[in-house]
């Protein structure tokens, strides 16, 4: 079967440093370990998108206004539409703004447009809290769950140059974004007296510098790496004391996968989708509320979750087994 998988123009720039492109990239993987052909079709630099008639399926990832130009579809291929729903609208907000007359004065977000595209594929769902929303948006779209899968390769963990405190929580994530919730981890990780290492996108936004006052002010190190190689995230996630992803609400959670299977002793929202995946091997703290913050990452490092049950777990979410299911979506069930 041959696969073209359609990036939306953020997932295309941001590459591998976008949350997104790493779970498509990791259900590629698993499908090509079936013996199936998947391209990344598209779109390149210019805004174009590679020959995608010769393709059995068309895999579109991430809503927007991007998917325009697509709304009026002429191709008997097998569409199908990973919607990647993470925001901090309510569903009612959502339901209502998809059924209002908007076709030509669509928000950015487009939920008219995100209920018409809806209609015309498979959409490819990630959790119970994504179908929740698709329900209320297009409640006659055709529906699939299918999870995320482990995105971390298996490389030898290598220390970064810098120098790390003995002892450290971990964030990984975009730490200029306001949903990822790092000014209350900081504060956090002061009330427990715990230094916090920092990885990932440090954007200039209203939020960033938000964060900038606040680790200037912190009463504990804030150790800021950026971008780090597979080789010292693979160390980073196997030796921090605690990984912490409070996010005010997370779709999945792709990174608390990869701390889980390096064995790190997890702490993260409990608004989205992270039940569905991770049942009793994660704290779920309320993302509003500093101190629930602080009871989680206590209990996460006093009562770390047992490995058999996390190896059980995680053997859910392999690059094959998750792939085995979307295929099932692809021929029809």
């Amino acid at each position: 079967m041959k696969i073209g998988f359609i990036m939306s123009p953020q997932c295309a720039v941001s590459g591998m440093g976008n949350g997104v492109f790493v779970q498509a990239s990791s259900w590629a993987r698993g499908l090509r370990q079936l013996g199936h052909e998947v391209n990344f079709v598209g779109p390149r630099e210019d805004g174009g998108f590679e020959a995608i008639g010769d393709k059995d399926v068309i895999h579109f990832f991430q809503h927007g206004f991007w998917l325009k130009p697509f709304i009026k579809r002429n191709s008997a291929q097998l569409w199908c539409f990973s919607p990647i729903l993470d925001s901090t609208a309510s569903i009612k907000l959502y339901s209502l703004l998809a059924r209002l007359p908007l076709d030509r004065r669509l928000i950015s977000f487009g939920p008219k447009l995100l209920n018409e595209f809806c209609c015309q594929c498979t959409v490819v769902v990630r959790s119970n809290y994504e179908l929740s929303y698709i329900e209320k948006i297009a409640p006659n779209a055709k529906v699939e769950t299918v999870p995320i899968a482990i995105s971390i390769d298996d490389v030898v963990a290598e220390a970064p140059i810098r120098e790390l405190p003995q002892r450290f929580a971990l964030f990984v994530g975009g730490v200029f974004a306001e949903r990822k919730n790092v000014v209350r981890l900081i504060k956090a990780c002061e009330h427990i007296r715990m230094p916090l290492v920092l990885v990932g996108n440090e954007f200039d936004t209203d939020y960033m510098r938000r964060v900038n006052a606040t680790i200037e002010q912190a009463s504990v190190p804030v150790v800021r790496l950026g971008f780090v190689s597979k080789a010292e995230l693979r160390w980073l996630y196997g030796n921090c004391s605690v990984f912490c992803l409070p996010s005010l609400i997370e779709g999945v959670g792709q990174v608390v996968l990869e701390a889980l299977h390096c064995g790190a002793p997890v702490v993260t929202t409990e608004i989205g989708g992270p039940r569905d995946y991770f049942g009793e091997n994660v704290e779920y703290a309320n993302p509003f509320d500093t101190k629930s913050i602080v009871s989680c990452i206590e209990k996460a490092i006093l009562e770390p979750p047992s490995p058999n049950s996390v190896a059980k777990m995680l053997s859910q979410y392999s690059a094959e087994e998750t792939a085995k299911k979307l295929l099932r979506c692809y021929l029809g069930g």
